[in-house]
């Protein structure tokens, strides 16, 4: 059975991340959600095995782990996170590590879903 997994986050809306592209839409949809207002975002995507668990691997998590998949950003390895991205080709992954940061530093919270 193959794997895949994503990476999504949670936290409080900010015009301003809206505004730059980190968010799941662009600004208009928005228009009629308040600052700090829970907002769900889809950061990363893994399409394969491999990159699902060196994707885990990257976020300080283990890819079946359960009760392990909400990230601890202190333990994210930022620069290995880049290369599993850059290793893989546009059909099995998506995701934008400098996005992730900008989410991060805006206070949201990051969740590792394995399927497969």
């Amino acid at each position: 059975m193959g794997m895949n997994a994503e990476v999504i986050a949670i936290g409080p809306f900010k015009r301003s991340l809206a505004k730059d592209r980190h968010l799941a839409y662009g600004p208009d949809v928005y228009e009629d959600t308040k600052e700090g207002e829970s907002v769900i975002v889809p950061v990363i995507h893994m399409r394969t095995n491999q990159g699902s668990t060196d994707l885990a691997e990257a976020l300080g998590t283990e890819a079946w782990a359960m009760g392990k998949h909400v990230i601890d950003i202190s333990k994210i390895n930022w620069k290995r996170l880049q290369k599993v991205l850059d290793e893989q080709d546009k059909f099995e992954s998506s995701g934008d590590v400098e996005g992730m940061r900008e989410l991060a530093d805006a206070g949201f919270k990051f969740y590792y879903l394995p399927q497969g």
